[in-house]
């Protein structure tokens, strides 16, 4: 399905996997020793999106970030000039760039619309993944 980069995490109990290229969407989580899977298979094969592109276009199984919205809106920009936001937001139609230290996955990228560079930090803890979504960006002076 695709050729993108996979990163399993895996810490004996639970193994998760992801692709970066399309926006850090989880496409696996399975508990080990009952082998259940939890996300639901791919419906469409795995193709890169572009920005702004409609979420409904696109493979839809997995776990993807749903940043800053879930659904379809208008957003004040600024207070003459309002964006819309699509469905699912911003984040998961773009790569977001990685490291991997460890046993744990870092993901982060700069948003197009809002002065924000995330960073997600993705660890196992026992039965379960740990998600952690920060801004990184400098505080302005």
């Amino acid at each position: 399905m695709g050729n993108f980069r996979r990163i399993t995490l895996d810490n004996g109990v639970v193994r998760a996997v992801f692709l970066p290229e399309l926006g850090g969407k989880m496409i696996s989580l399975v508990r080990r020793a009952s082998r259940g899977e939890f996300l639901l298979p791919p419906v469409r094969e795995y193709r890169r999106a572009t920005y702004g592109a409609a979420f409904e276009e696109f493979d839809t199984s997995g776990f993807d970030e749903c940043l800053p919205t879930v659904a379809e809106c208008q957003f004040l920009v600024r207070p003459t000039r309002e964006q819309r936001l699509r469905d699912h937001g911003e984040v998961w139609s773009s790569p977001w760039e990685y490291e991997i230290a460890g046993e744990e996955l870092f993901l982060f990228r700069a948003w197009h619309l809002f002065a924000l560079h995330l960073s997600q930090e993705i660890t196992l803890a026992g039965q379960r993944p740990c998600h952690r979504l920060r801004n990184t960006e400098p505080r302005r002076q």
